[in-house]
């Protein structure tokens, strides 16, 4: 978007309605040993199946839906940069297209049974005529420095990792593709700087605590935790990369 039109876009709001493809790609747990060993007869390396229509159902049955999940790191991404209001009736409405979504095994993963989550998502900025102010898409493969692998057994054992995994995902799009719309700001020597690069996400972790006591019975402490994945405040200058259960690693 050019730097007249930003100046001009005081609020956005968000299309509700994402378009999203009927299925993930999801690539399917392999025998190890029996994959191995056909290899080696054959003299090449067989592919998992795809079991995206399986995976889907699955992602329904446990209400892990990834338009939400987009949606959600969008709204989140524009209310926290504070760049533009974010309400309905606004200057421009932001819409948003998921090309492919799902997991899939990392290039050279011996024991194929790893996954990282890859995502394709469209945004097109329109003003209230109709004019298209910027179209862009970016996507996000197998195997990125910015998201974590996790065996596929865990992704089918545990749905919030699911959703967990793919939102980490949908964070760094959200970063690559509205990180440009920002309004260019002076610099101190008075020019127009930019704003700093790196779509890196981290992990806030909120968990509150609450004592609930009934008579005869005694007290008990229960502790709820929820997580959000945020874009770094200044990424240029964090060298980790950390997500829950998984820890951080030195960049």
């Amino acid at each position: 978007m050019s730097q007249e039109s930003s100046r001009k876009i005081k609020s956005i709001e968000i299309n509700p309605v994402v378009a999203i493809p009927d299925k993930p790609d999801v690539d399917g747990a392999v025998n190890v040993g029996r994959s191995l060993m056909q290899d080696l007869l054959s003299g090449y390396s067989s592919l998992p199946r795809n079991v995206g229509y399986q995976f889907g159902a699955y992602m329904d049955a446990n209400d892990v839906k990834m338009d939400e999940i987009v949606l959600r790191t969008f709204r989140r991404y524009l209310k926290e940069q504070g760049h533009f209001e974010l309400r309905e009736g606004a200057d421009a409405t932001l819409e948003l297209a998921i090309i492919r979504y799902g997991f899939k095994m990392p290039a050279f993963d011996i024991t194929k049974n790893m996954r990282s989550p890859e995502l394709h998502i469209s945004a097109t900025l329109r003003a209230k005529d109709s004019t298209v102010l910027s179209s862009r898409h970016e996507f996000l493969m197998r195997g990125s420095e910015f998201t974590h692998a996790h065996s596929i057994q865990a992704l089918w054992g545990n749905p919030r990792l699911v959703e967990r995994s793919l939102e980490e995902a949908s964070c760094v799009i959200t970063y690559l593709l509205l990180s440009e719309l920002h309004p260019a700001r002076p610099s101190s020597d008075g020019s127009l700087g930019d704003e700093p690069g790196g779509p890196v996400c981290d992990p806030v972790v909120h968990i509150e605590s609450a004592i609930a006591c009934k008579p005869g019975v005694g007290c008990v402490n229960h502790k709820t935790e929820t997580w959000e994945f945020r874009p770094s405040r200044n990424p240029k200058d964090l060298r980790g990369m950390c997500a829950p259960d998984v820890g951080c690693a030195d960049q």
